[in-house]
């Protein structure tokens, strides 16, 4: 376990199925979230772990770091991009509701604009709910900084500039998605407009109006309005 922290009621836990059943079963938790995972972790038995903890909340964070199989061999991982999404429909399978987000590196050595343009398709099909993006940052002494064909900055801004918008549009999709739909909100802060501001299980970020029923640390149903920039704006179902 790589450690369990708190927020707003939410118990955050490591990679095991075990670890978020101990985290999340501690007194007062009421709903605990993974940390970054790698898709090799994910299994029927990982999978019927989750299923045992009621608190568990569907938003799995798999580190992808590349949508080309070519830079995932060069970066020495072990899975590829079958095997990422096999772990994707794992999981979707599931959870009818669930989350995936994922990490992905832009410009990393030798990463051609084809092998950049896989990741970008890889990225649209996986129907990601957020992605993070970073571009490569050579680390003194690992054995990526001295590989041949590091790319200059110019590039690696202008690849996780495309990233970014493709990542924008995923998430525009995955909140679209919520509409209508009536959704159980952890409400955890209310803003100096006197919106407060809390997360769906899949970690939706809602915006809801203030009213009787809303205070920090409260679950309130809310029904999903409209898509803001941050995330859905709902009205709670009182």
């Amino acid at each position: 376990m790589s450690g369990c922290g708190w927020r707003g009621g939410a118990a955050r836990a490591g990679r095991s199925g075990r670890d978020a059943a101990a985290a999340a079963g501690q007194e007062g938790v009421r709903r605990g979230r993974l940390g970054s995972l790698e898709p090799g972790v994910i299994s029927d038995h990982f999978i019927k772990a989750l299923k045992s903890i009621p608190a568990f909340c569907p938003q799995f964070h798999l580190a992808l770091q590349s949508g080309s199989d070519g830079v995932l061999r060069r970066m020495g991982r072990r899975y590829d991009t079958a095997r990422f999404q096999a772990a994707v429909r794992h999981i979707r399978a599931a959870y009818e509701d669930a989350a995936v987000t994922t990490d992905v590196i832009a410009g990393f050595p030798g990463e051609t604009e084809d092998e950049f343009l896989e990741t970008l398709a890889f990225c649209e099909g996986m129907g990601f709910a957020r992605i993070h993006v970073f571009p490569f940052s050579p680390r003194e002494g690992t054995p990526a900084a001295a590989m041949p064909g590091q790319l200059p900055e110019s590039v690696k801004r202008e690849r996780v500039r495309r990233l970014i918008r493709v990542g924008g549009e995923c998430a525009r999709m995955y909140h679209q998605n919520q509409i209508g739909r009536k959704r159980q909100v952890l409400l955890e802060e209310q803003r100096p407009d006197g919106i407060w501001k809390g997360y769906t299980p899949d970690y939706v970020l809602t915006l809801v109006e203030p009213g009787t029923a809303c205070g920090r640390g409260r679950i309130v149903d809310v029904r999903m309005d409209r898509v803001v920039r941050e995330g859905v704006f709902g009205v709670v179902v009182e």
